[in-house]
């Protein structure tokens, strides 16, 4: 493991200046693998974190630019692997890191950077695959300030201190993170993460229920606000969850529905988005808000539709009006799921709609069907 030099004070990766970096000081074989070509590793875990905060990727770009310009390389020897929305917990769902380990193990690079230990991987069986090709292939890694040779033992462990200690912060930051949202939660102040394109809205503001009339539900607001159980008070408003005011979104949300109660499966719901039919608004693509509380200056924007986030997207209880906790959600979805094998399309959301509540009368979308 090579020495760092310090060219700057160091802050947390979302307050300090992406313009400074500490770099290691490269070695002659450091060096000697750059002249085949560097890989730039970048991911986030959610399409919502990429929305939200993307200063986080260009911190991460910027790091990867910095260090392949200390070696001079013309910019086709560098390569950028986008793993945006890519989570690093599950193996089987990475498909553009495992692309990048498919082009490393073939030779077209021999340096990877990755700005930080739980930006390659938060599992063990993805680290140690890593470290593996970067082996078996003379792959050196940059990463946290430091260079890495995965062919020295004393780097491998620092490699894999650096995967178990991501994988350890993560599920800590979810416990504390979980703790702070039932604290708010119970006293009805938390603004909980609504299925996109659904936003909070002020049932009594006028202004909303003339963009709900525009958009051709004109009745669509009463009745949320007299089904809906999930509501949450902020600054002295009282706020339900409602669809976005737009036509095509809703009518994305009725096509839905529509298709689920039809094909009972998620995959035939994706396949039709994918296509177009029946007049999906954007064929490919779905629709994702940016911000929690609506506004009329609240935009919404279409990206590429993903499997994985349209199937989750039945499974949000609060798309049912209802709300229950990360833990106890998750212990009633995913782990059942784990355990029992795939549970078929719409027999596993209407089970989950059950064991987070009974459903409110008309429930709180369905009647767009």
């Amino acid at each position: 493991m090579t020495s760092n030099q310090d060219l700057s004070a160091v802050a947390p990766e979302a307050t300090r200046p992406l313009t400074h970096f500490r770099l290691p000081s490269f070695d002659a074989r450091t060096r000697e693998a750059a002249r085949r070509g560097i890989f730039i590793w970048l991911r986030q875990s959610t399409s919502t974190q990429v929305l939200n905060a993307p200063h986080s990727a260009e911190y991460q770009r910027q790091f990867g630019q910095a260090v392949a310009n200390s070696f001079d390389l013309p910019t086709s020897m560098v390569q950028e692997y986008n793993g945006l929305g890519e989570t690093g917990r599950r193996p089987r769902e990475r498909h553009e890191f495992h692309r990048m380990l498919r082009d490393l193990a073939a030779g077209k690079a021999g340096v990877l950077v990755f700005a930080d230990g739980h930006r390659a991987t938060r599992n063990g069986e993805d680290g140690e695959l890593l470290i593996r090709i970067g082996r078996e292939h003379g792959v050196l890694f940059v990463c946290s300030g430091l260079a890495l040779n995965p062919d020295v033992a004393n780097d491998v462990i620092v490699l894999r201190m650096l995967f178990a200690t991501a994988e350890f912060t993560a599920a800590s930051s979810i416990d504390f993170n979980e703790f702070s949202r039932l604290t708010s939660a119970r006293a009805l102040r938390h603004l909980v993460q609504l299925p996109s394109p659904l936003v909070w809205g002020d049932p009594s503001d006028p202004r909303l229920r003339d963009e709900m009339a525009r958009a051709g539900a004109p009745d669509l607001l009463p009745a949320l606000d007299g089904a809906n159980r999930l509501q949450v008070r902020s600054g002295g408003v009282r706020l339900i969850p409602v669809p976005f005011p737009n036509f095509d979104v809703l009518t994305s949300i009725q096509l839905r529905f529509r298709w689920l109660w039809e094909t009972e499966s998620t995959r035939a719901v994706f396949d039709r988005i994918v296509s177009g039919a029946d007049g999906w608004p954007y064929p490919g693509m779905t629709p994702r808000r940016r911000g929690a509380i609506w506004t009329p200056e609240m935009a919404v924007v279409w990206q590429r539709a993903v499997h994985e986030n349209v199937s989750r997207w039945f499974t949000r209880p609060a798309l049912y009006g209802i709300y229950r906790t990360y833990h106890e959600y998750f212990l009633t979805s995913q782990h059942k799921k784990e355990r029992q094998g795939r549970l078929k399309g719409l027999h596993h959301h209407r089970k989950i709609a059950r064991l987070s509540a009974p459903l409110p009368s008309a429930t709180t979308l369905l009647h767009l069907v």
